[in-house]
């Protein structure tokens, strides 16, 4: 090795053999096109070299054993003094592979190409080749698009000199050292890559200046350079789990109304937040008992009922981290941002505002995971971070897929992260059911009793069902757009709906033991009255709520601790016709009524053990209990999630609100919105009563058809 490179200073020098012509290589002159032709174009034991040259093309060329038992024992390609030079469709094996030398500034193209690092000889002595592509011209500009680097162990590439590299869409695929190295000089943009079961994708000590898209916030800083965000990479590991803690999914999560969703939960601050506080706060708390969990990655998991795997890091590291993390900060007020100056604000009359529908809209960089297969095959964490900062103001959203946790185990997980913030991990509570899933356990089937019955006999099913399909099938056909929109009622427009109701049913009982309604129903109520078309006959509405079962279990209350999971068991309550056309409270009563009925915990255990019994033998899909012929209408009641009293991010607030008017503390959110970022084509007829905001608006969300939303615009009218 010394008699072919001079670098071995001191030590020892052996006598061997080796052949010089895979040291000097094949002078190309300028103005060449080099082609091989069909699988014949093949260079053994020789590679080429270009100095001082131009204007050069290099297709389909297979350079290999270029004397690979020695470290430096010849290069494919060596460029020195080049400039306008491409290689595409070039496989290299058993060589140094590429060797850009310093002379003056020039360009190089390698497209579609293929480095195979797979050698009997290696620098480790574990057949994987290290020295891959050496970058070391002065001024260089290369970029290197869709190529294929495998089975490497380091310096593919190094980067060093002054050479700037572009390296988009390439695959780096089972690399057991490091992908990328470079000294002070170098620098490189890395967008749009895939680095699959690379052991270390950028070496630690790397000194020169490198974007390699690792998360959504080094994406986002491309912008003010590129006038666009760049391109995140893909991370992929191996099926290996010899590495990993293994946690379960549990049953209620793999339910596939709730399995594919990814939810997007977005707070405002009116305050300047440090986001890098925010982001090693909730870090920190990923690494505390089992809240490691939510640090996890999804793998579809080897077991007979198909269900989730969350494959959660011995170590974290930079590059495999507890959360993805992105920030922009924009210089200007929140008002003067073409696109935060337009989130909903309440007023004097209900309003509605178009709702977000994909990650942008929340913020989120593209490449960022939008629906369950980005989880499952990347190796990406389920918490997403993204924080955007203005001089007045921060937005803060966290993103997950919905097999993770529930809006319940939400609110949990901000608690949390709340009090790491502040300082105080004695005031974290124990995740319970990290491993064991206690509402299978709940579904004994072999306890079951009349209401396991009940609830089975309720079942939509056979021809029924088959009906309830086809027509949403073509409902799905003929009205195939639906629209996100956020509603804001304002809180005396509420409160007069509700003693509306409530007078409507004083009056239904002549004043004895007038039964209650609750704000919620109210505004329920007057909103399926909204949605029924009046050019035709009314059908009648099944309407679904989920039910926390943590409330309603008493096995699950008083516990020491917090479920942070799904349980989220479903209602169904069937509203007649006859109910649309009576007093507005009359129809709120039957709401409640229906609801509270079947809240009763045995009837909760009863569906559980139907759950069992479906899981059991593959069945992933919830229920349906909806009457026949009805119309289905989702809903959801969000307002025990205090998000307001829930998230104290004081400790990270950097500038406070100087309004005199403000009603909360700094630190605490003064808005919060929520939706999914793959609502799918069945997410319709569905409305969620989010929150109630600290002057007492109510805030909803829904995904209706063009047509129903105009039906409730004109209902606003009723309420004014």
């Amino acid at each position: 090795m010394c008699a072919v490179e001079d670098w071995c200073g001191d030590n020892a020098k052996v006598d061997d053999t080796y052949s010089k012509a895979g040291t000097s290589g094949i002078n190309v002159a300028s103005d060449k096109t080099i082609i091989g032709v069909g699988n014949k174009g093949i260079i053994k034991g020789k590679g080429l070299r270009f100095v001082n040259v131009k204007n050069i093309i290099i297709q389909n060329i297979h350079i290999t054993n270029l004397n690979p038992q020695y470290v430096w024992g010849g290069d494919a390609f060596t460029f020195s003094g080049t400039s306008k030079i491409w290689v595409d469709h070039y496989v290299s094996a058993w060589s140094s592979a590429l060797r850009l030398w310093p002379r003056q500034e020039h360009w190089y193209h390698p497209l579609q190409n293929h480095i195979d690092g797979r050698a009997q000889w290696s620098a480790g002595c574990d057949g994987y080749h290290y020295w891959t592509i050496e970058m070391v011209g002065q001024g260089d500009q290369i970029t290197l698009q869709n190529n294929l680097i495998e089975h490497t162990a380091g310096r593919g590439p190094a980067l060093s000199a002054t050479t700037f590299l572009h390296a988009v869409s390439n695959v780096w695929r089972d690399i057991n050292g490091h992908a990328i190295k470079g000294d002070t000089a170098g620098k490189g943009l890395f967008e749009g890559n895939v680095f699959q079961n690379v052991k270390q994708v950028v070496v630690p000590d790397f000194k020169g200046q490198l974007n390699s898209c690792p998360d959504n916030a080094a994406a986002s800083a491309t912008q003010q350079y590129l006038g666009r965000v760049c391109q995140g990479n893909i991370f992929i590991l191996s099926d290996s789990t010899s590495d990993n803690i293994v946690y379960p999914t549990h049953m209620i999560d793999n339910v596939s109304v709730l399995k594919f969703l990814v939810m997007a939960w977005t707070m405002r601050f009116n305050d300047v937040l440090n986001a890098d506080k925010l982001y090693e706060s909730l870090s920190e708390l990923l690494t505390i008992g089992d809240w490691k969990k939510l640090g996890g990655r999804l793998r579809h998991g080897h077991n007979k009922r198909g269900a989730l795997e969350v494959h959660v890091p011995t170590t974290y590291t930079n590059e495999r981290s507890a959360v993805s993390y992105s920030h922009q900060h924009y210089d200007i007020s929140i008002e003067e941002h073409n696109s935060s100056k337009l989130l909903p604000k309440a007023s004097s009359r209900p309003s509605n505002f178009p709702g977000a529908s994909g990650p942008r809209d929340f913020g989120i960089s593209p490449g960022a995971p939008a629906s369950l297969k980005d989880y499952t095959s990347r190796d990406v964490p389920m918490i997403g971070l993204h924080i955007i900062t203005f001089q007045d103001a921060t937005l803060v959203t966290i993103t997950w897929p919905h097999v993770l946790f529930d809006a319940v185990g939400f609110s949990h997980l901000i608690q949390a992260w709340s009090a790491v913030l502040a300082g105080h991990k004695e005031r974290v509570p124990n995740i319970i059911g990290g491993e064991d899933d206690v509402l299978y356990d709940l579904g004994d089937i072999s306890q079951a009793g009349p209401q396991y019955a009940a609830s089975e006999a309720r079942i939509l099913s056979g021809i029924a069902f088959i009906l309830f399909v086809i027509r949403m099938l073509w409902i799905i056909l003929t009205q195939p757009t639906v629209e996100s929109r956020i509603i804001c009622l304002p809180k005396d427009v509420v409160d007069k709906l509700h003693q509306r109701a409530l007078q409507d049913i004083k009056e239904e009982n002549s004043g004895h033991d007038d039964p209650w309604v609750s704000p919620s129903d109210a505004i329920l109520a007057w909103l399926t009255r909204a949605l029924v078309d009046p050019s035709k006959a009314p059908r009648p509405i099944s309407m679904t709520t989920p039910i926390d079962a943590r409330t309603r279990l008493s096995h699950l209350q008083n516990a020491d601790g917090v479920y942070v999971q799904n349980m989220i068991l479903g209602s169904f309550v069937n509203i007649v016709p006859n109910d649309f056309r009576g007093p507005l409270g009359k129809q709120a009563l039957v709401s409640r009524q229906g609801l509270l009925q079947q809240l009763d915990e045995s009837n909760l255990i009863g569906i559980l053990q139907l759950f069992r019994k479906r899981w059991d033998v593959g069945k992933t899909r919830a229920p349906i209990f909806a009457a026949p012929g009805s119309q289905l209408l989702v809903t959801n009641n969000r307002l025990k999630i205090d998000l307001f009293t829930a998230a104290d991010f004081g400790p990270a607030v950097i500038q406070a609100s100087k309004d005199q008017q403000r009603k909360n503390h700094p630190g605490r959110p003064v808005h919060h919105y929520a939706s999914s970022l793959n609502p799918g084509i069945t997410m319709r007829n569905f409305i969620n009563i989010h929150t109630r905001d600290l002057e007492g608006n109510y805030w909803l969300s829904g995904f209706f058809t063009p047509r129903k939303w105009s039906r409730i615009e004109e209902g606003f009218k009723e309420l004014q």
